[in-house]
């Protein structure tokens, strides 16, 4: 039943925000216009679901929202598995972003360095905050737009996979797709390595860890 909700909201949600799972080909992320971003029900633990374009440098994601905005800025948490480079490194990282107009309708923008423009743009495409949320994002680091389905449940089950494995597959991000890695011990395991401090949080730049999480 949990499995036919999931696919059932997939559906209904994009429907409603006038974008169809089977014609996704024809979602531009850059011309996308979110309606709007609100905190208190879209605040708690997301897990990521899925990717596309596949890149497993990483595992485990969760973002925390907060329930309200601090000081003028939205401080999302992330929390992760590095695998880059064969090893499994869990990093804990607070993101903040000005709590502006843009990302009071679902659009954040990353600045690096001393550039007045945004190196990264995320967007929520759709979302249903009990439940599920789509985002895409894009940039000048990389050619195309990039999708990411969060979830409140930790793991998804192989038969709501393969549901959304074939409606993808109509979508020109189908082969491109790839589900994230949610595993309870797998995951649990490197939190409690880093809780212990067997394994250092890496200093990463913060558009190197945004690239690497969100993308």
């Amino acid at each position: 039943m949990a499995a036919q909700v999931l696919i059932v909201l997939l559906l209904a949600i994009s429907w409603t925000h006038g974008l169809d799972l089977n014609s996704l080909e024809n979602f531009n992320c850059r011309n996308h216009q979110p309606s709007t971003f609100d905190i208190e029900t879209m605040e708690g633990l997301w897990y990521e679901a899925g990717r596309a374009p596949a890149t497993p440098a990483l595992a485990c994601l969760n973002v925390t929202v907060p329930d309200s905005v601090d000081n003028g800025d939205i401080e999302l948490y992330l929390e992760y598995i590095d695998t880059h480079d064969g090893s499994n490194r869990a990093v804990k990282e607070p993101k903040k972003f000005p709590w502006d107009d843009s990302a009071s309708k679902g659009i954040f923008n990353v600045y690096y360095g001393s550039s007045k423009q945004p190196v990264v743009i995320y967007k929520v495409v759709v979302s249903e905050p009990s439940y599920i949320t789509v985002i895409c994002g894009y940039g000048t680091t990389y050619p195309f737009a990039s999708v990411k389905i969060f979830t409140r449940l930790r793991e998804v089950d192989n038969s709501t996979k393969v549901i959304i494995e074939e409606l993808l597959a109509k979508s020109r991000y189908g082969s491109l797709f790839m589900w994230s890695e949610q595993s309870p011990d797998k995951c649990n395991a490197a939190a409690r390595q880093l809780a212990f401090g067997v394994i250092p949080i890496l200093a990463f730049l913060s558009l190197h860890i945004l690239t690497k999480c969100w993308m």
